[in-house]
């Protein structure tokens, strides 16, 4: 699915920080060029030496903490060092790993939670940051019902990008709406995106099904960024809204 940028939203490096929670240190960093989200899955090819001793290290710790951070690359390169990070990324709690066939590792692993970078440490052997990882929000009593509407604004505008699709002759609609939005995301991604937008969840489920709604939509790495780093949850459906907008000025445009 084709990504669209919503400019007006990219957050500053620095745009939010995690207070009250101890900071961990020297914690294992994997800065790269693509940004995740908690719930996101990670897949990586691990070849470069400092990052195959990171995995290494991480690998002797008991299976609880099988644990390291990633951070968007701003400017540079993954390969070589000498890269400019941002400053807000995610945990990743690390599901599989296995030896490659030229001395490196293939990892999977799962984005848990945000994390915030308190202080870059020394590149060698591996990147490490001084991190705090995010608390628990405590969500507005009126969240769901605006979680909800973000979520169906999310499956209509899916559902104009597919129409736009038949129009081109690249695929039909002759589906059902759940098959329509099941065709742009995985099954287990189009339920959670359909749980949300159907507003019957608790109150504390809002966070999970906040995620859900970014990892559904088709945008590029500047919105991502600043929707993870957004300070609130409110502020996060906010910008959500706005990317949501975005994406029905450019479809419309485009069936003209």
């Amino acid at each position: 699915m084709q990504q669209f940028e919503h400019r007006s939203i990219r957050q500053s490096r620095h745009c939010c920080r995690n207070t009250g929670e101890p900071v961990i240190l020297d914690y294992p960093m994997f800065p790269l060029g693509n940004v995740f989200v908690p719930g996101d899955v990670v897949s990586l090819r691990v070849f470069e030496d400092r990052y195959v001793a990171m995995m290494r290290d991480v690998l002797r710790s008991d299976t609880e903490h099988m644990h390291f951070g990633t951070v968007l690359i701003d400017r540079g390169s993954e390969v070589g060092g000498n890269d400019i990070r941002r400053d807000v990324g995610v945990d990743v709690r690390l599901h599989h790993c296995e030896s490659s066939d030229t001395g490196g590792y293939v990892v999977i692993g799962v984005a848990t939670r945000r994390l915030f970078v308190e202080k870059w440490k020394s590149d060698s052997p591996y990147p490490r940051a001084d991190v705090t990882m995010e608390s628990t929000e405590a969500a507005p009593k009126n969240l769901v019902s605006h979680v909800a509407l973000v979520a169906q604004k999310v499956r209509s505008v899916l559902h104009l990008m597919l129409e736009e699709s038949a129009k081109n002759g690249s695929s039909s609609t002759d589906k059902g709406d759940e098959d329509l939005v099941g065709r742009f995301l995985p099954a287990q991604l189009a339920a959670a995106l359909g749980h949300a937008a159907s507003g019957t969840f608790d109150i504390g489920e809002c966070e999970d099904a906040t995620w859900a709604i970014v990892r559904s939509l088709p945008c590029g790495p500047f919105d991502r960024y600043g929707l993870l780093a957004a300070p609130t949850l409110t502020a996060r459906l906010g910008q959500l809204e706005q990317v949501i907008a975005h994406l029905r000025e450019m479809v419309e445009f485009r069936r003209q």
